[in-house]
């Protein structure tokens, strides 16, 4: 038998789904920023979170977190780097939670193996040597910090700055209490950057995807980024209790990457086109959030562009990188304005030409996409059979 959640989990999830705050109707407008013109606070104190361990920390990142520090030399945005190995407030809040360097299998591979490095090749290393919780300490950490705040920023540390004339505020809709978004290549929804509200909703999803290290499976199955697929569709859609089953079903049999793909688009077609459930979650469709992964152009960006996602290395053109910068960035000779920031010029181009690279990628991801995550779930397990007549009572 498999078993969705503990008690744990469910006392939090009748909680999220009953919000007591009223949900505005229309989403607050929020202007682009201009000219690298001031963030007026309009949705009151912005943080921007950073956790790391710091033996990554000091092997990797630096080109990112280099970006980050330009870019909060002209906002007034507060930081919170936090050390998921030394925090205080961590170890208190999150004492059983564990953080694994995953850069170490990264680093282990490197120096190995003559491979590509990709998540189907560490995933599995990962799990043969008891490194499953994966970043789930992270999540708990960040609802251990969001009561000092009122919206939070939540980052991954190899996300960077490629365009600092944006306002984190830009991607807030007040509508709802978290927001994440799509990666563009395999439709995931993305757990390593997202943003919250301080809120009983934002404070508890959070809690409860770190107690999700406890309750995970064992197989193929995504870490944190995989729970949080099943988590959402829960939260949001709590009805859906037979579809939750079969796509809870197909991720405890997982047993690689291609088989992974289909829970992630069983959870996909159960939540069909809907984005955003007021007073909940909003899902930015791919490439429209306020990161995406830079592999995808290239590293090449717009002015529609904010951060991207996956700058691991501490030098500019290490290993063969084609950086949008022509050297790291010096965080001394940042500020107002666009000093300090030296691009390369041929990186930034016109949203047409982002426009055709992603249609290109988006054609040939989806004629690369794992048979396994082509099924129709409707078409292929039950949404009946085994719930009949009840299939409606949490509706």
């Amino acid at each position: 038998m498999i078993v969705l959640e503990d008690n744990v989990l469910q006392e939090n999830l009748l909680k999220l789904n009953n919000p007591r705050r009223l949900v505005p109707v229309n989403r607050t407008f929020y202007p682009s920023r201009k000219n690298m013109g001031p963030c007026s606070p309009l949705f009151g104190k912005v943080s921007i979170f950073v956790a790391f361990v710091s033996k990554s920390m000091k092997g990797h990142y630096r080109v990112a977190q280099q970006s980050l520090e330009c870019y909060l030399k002209g906002v007034n945005y507060t930081v919170m780097m936090v050390d998921l190995d030394k925090d205080p407030r961590v170890q208190e809040k999150c004492p059983s939670n564990k953080q694994v360097d995953f850069l170490f299998y990264v680093d282990y591979f490197r120096g190995h193996c003559h491979v590509v490095i990709t998540l189907p090749i560490l995933f599995p290393f990962a799990v043969e040597n008891g490194s499953l919780q994966l970043f789930f300490k992270k999540h708990c950490a960040a609802s251990a910090y969001l009561p000092d705040t009122d919206w939070m920023l939540v980052l991954d540390a190899d996300t960077g700055v490629v365009n600092p004339n944006h306002c984190v505020e830009e991607w807030i809709d007040d509508r709802v209490d978290i927001i994440f978004y799509e990666r563009f290549f395999n439709w995931e929804i993305a757990s390593g950057n997202y943003l919250v509200r301080n809120s009983e909703f934002g404070r508890n999803f959070l809690k409860s995807w770190g107690e999700w290290e406890f309750i995970q499976p064992t197989n193929w199955n995504g870490g944190d980024n995989g729970v949080l697929q099943l988590h959402i569709l829960k939260y949001v859609l709590p009805g859906a209790s037979q579809e939750a089953k079969n796509c809870n079903e197909i991720w405890h049999t997982a047993k690689d990457y291609d088989t992974y793909m289909a829970y992630v688009s069983c959870v996909k077609q159960a939540l069909g086109a809907t984005r955003l459930w007021p007073g909940k979650v909003r899902i930015y469709r791919r490439a429209h959030g306020w990161v995406r992964d830079g592999f995808i152009t290239s590293d090449k960006w717009c002015d529609a562009d904010f951060m991207l996602h996956g700058w691991k290395l501490q030098t500019v053109g290490q290993d063969g990188w084609e950086s949008p910068f022509k050297q790291n960035l010096d965080p001394m000779k940042c500020g107002t304005g666009l000093s300090g920031w030296n691009w390369i010029p041929e990186k930034r181009v016109n949203a047409s030409v982002i426009r055709q690279e992603l249609a290109a990628l988006e054609r040939s991801a989806g004629k690369e996409h794992p048979k396994p995550a082509r099924d129709l779930i409707y078409l292929t397990m039950p949404d009946v059979g085994i719930c009949y007549p009840n299939c409606d009572k949490d509706t």
